[in-house]
């Protein structure tokens, strides 16, 4: 009975988005889960479906009558509360941290082909490879940044450009081992996709990065990139294969000032970059070849694990790195995950390990992970991650990190217990 009552209201609040005024969907809806016909999620999934329909429609130049920002803007968001403790042997004591993240993002729809998309998030500094706010300051009030501002034009079904403070790296990457999953670049990119059937997908990313612009100096840093690559996916879709690589080329980098958001060696990290030390600029350059893979399959029956659950899925990912401009320049990761595909409802769980070693010119030291030794290059170790659902879109994460520095052998134990809320 209560799916019969969903689909109606289901229907009637489609057949609303093309008759109704300003705000009456809203009510509408508003009215039926006070009426106890829908729950508050239902009403959100109806909200959901007329934006998608109202999509359409505006592809093909109907003139709809709803709120004008339920034509135009899609939003979303997640929080994350985070407890944090560090044991680094490069620091007297150990660290205890209550922390979050906040994140807000929006989606306007310009036209069928353009978008634009803006997201704000929260953070103790203007540091890239970090949106996470400390609980402390005796409750001042904490900083909202401009996290992410850029337009995406659909040129063609095989053919996508992007411009301005992009959300996450334009190019595919299975891991963060050489970029950290906040870091948003300013820029543009191009993306180039041939699907030829529904098994296999060829594609090729390409874009202009902006490093950063001093008007000191005519030889502003910049880094252009291009990555080809395809996927493939079995006629049942429980087993699929992605293969990429990348070559990133730097302009203006090697004997160039030092570029911002290197790791704190306040914080016991360590700058590991090779600098020329008189004027302390980079001593190399960082042109590097980039291949990465990531398989998946997801079984054909569950297999049961004690204190887990049930096995559904096994998946593996690796990453190779050579910086072809200097010494000591090579990095990779391996690892392996298993549970569920995704976590995304109650009792669904992953469990990810991976290995890594990154020497200390095999990138730039300002854009591996901040959580593996503060983000340093010249360092090697191990991490674990378990994630768990307790609701919908409600997830508990537990991370475990071991890294030692390459040339201290200094250690670094990070633990991280996290509930994170996305809507």
């Amino acid at each position: 009975m209560k799916g019969l009552k969903f689909v109606l209201a289901a229907a009637l609040a489609v057949f609303s988005a093309s008759a109704a005024k300003a705000g009456e969907l809203d009510l509408l809806l508003d009215k039926m889960v006070e009426k106890g016909v829908l729950n508050g999620g239902e009403a959100q999934e109806i909200r959901i479906g007329t934006r998608e329909e109202v999509k359409s429609e505006i592809s093909r130049g109907a003139n709809l009558s709803l709120p004008s920002w339920m034509q135009v803007f899609k939003f979303k968001g997640d929080l994350r509360l985070r407890y944090q403790y560090n044991h680094n042997e490069n620091k007297k004591y150990s660290q205890h941290r209550s922390r979050y993240r906040l994140r807000f993002g929006a989606d306007a729809l310009v036209t069928d082909r353009f978008t634009v998309s803006m997201g704000l998030g929260s953070g103790s500094s203007t540091d890239s490879r970090s949106t996470n706010q400390t609980m402390t300051a005796n409750f001042t009030k904490k900083s909202i940044w401009i996290d992410y501002a850029f337009a995406d034009y659909t040129a063609t079904d095989w053919l996508s450009l992007a411009g301005g403070r992009m959300k996450g790296v334009p190019f595919w990457s299975p891991t963060d081992m050489a970029w950290d999953n906040d870091i948003n670049p300013e820029g543009a990119a191009a993306r180039v996709s041939y699907k030829p059937d529904a098994s296999k997908e060829f594609f090729l990313n390409g874009g202009f990065l902006l490093l950063n612009e001093d008007v000191a100096i005519s030889t502003d840093p910049y880094m252009m990139y291009g990555q080809p690559g395809f996927t493939l996916v079995s006629a049942d879709s429980s087993l699929d294969m992605k293969v990429a690589a990348a070559y990133y080329g730097y302009g203006h980098v090697r004997h160039g000032n030092q570029l911002s958001n290197r790791p704190s060696t306040s914080e016991g990290y360590q700058n590991a970059n090779t600098t020329a030390t008189a004027a302390q600029v980079y001593e190399y350059g960082y042109d590097a070849l980039h291949p990465s893979l990531e398989v998946n399959y997801t079984l054909p029956s569950q297999v049961a694990i004690p204190y887990l659950g049930n096995i559904a899925f096994v998946g593996a990912f690796g990453e190779y790195i050579k910086n072809i401009s200097a010494p000591r320049g090579r990095g990779w990761i391996a690892g392996v995950k298993f549970g569920q595909r995704a976590v995304t409802e109650p009792g669904q769980w992953q469990l990810r390990y991976s290995l890594r070693r990154l020497e200390k010119n095999a990138v730039l030291d300002c854009y591996p992970d901040s959580d593996f030794y503060g983000g340093s290059t010249g360092v090697r170790g191990h991490r674990a991650t378990l994630s768990v659902g307790l609701a919908r879109n409600v997830t508990v994460d537990s991370n475990y990190f071991h890294a030692k520095s390459l040339s201290s052998n200094r250690r670094e134990q990070l633990v991280q217990a996290d509930l994170n809320f996305k809507f």
